[in-house]
């Protein structure tokens, strides 16, 4: 599995765009693609026309039980980008607290690295 990111503070620097052509392009190449949002804006997610305020599950999940280590399916979690093989871990406003909420807990840096360990064959 091969894992990019793309990433920069500045707003209006096409990391959405750049994430859609980039993702839109594996999968076109046969690839099983997942996106991960990390951006309390969720402009991502909207980009593929769900709603922040709908999305029951979301990356903030995934932090979350690792938190209070309750186990929701990663699977659970995931937007399925219509029949392609792109799937979305959505973002959610609740990031913003996020920092707040954990930076003192023990791994909290790794979260998702040990998330996908177990998809590792799914995403390639």
């Amino acid at each position: 599995m091969n894992i990019w990111a793309v990433a920069n503070q500045k707003d209006g620097a096409d990391k959405i765009t750049t994430t859609v052509i980039l993702g839109s392009s594996l999968v076109l190449r046969g690839y099983k693609t997942l996106l991960i949002d990390l951006d309390p804006h969720g402009s991502l997610i909207s980009y593929f026309g769900f709603n922040q305020d709908t999305i029951k599950k979301s990356v903030y999940s995934l932090f979350n039980q690792e938190a209070i280590k309750s186990r929701i399916p990663f699977a659970l979690m995931l937007c399925r980008i219509g029949e392609r093989n792109l799937d979305l871990l959505p973002a959610c406003t609740t990031l913003i607290t996020l920092d707040k909420q954990v930076s003192s807990l023990a791994g909290m840096s790794l979260v998702i690295q040990n998330a996908l360990k177990d998809y590792q064959q799914y995403y390639q």
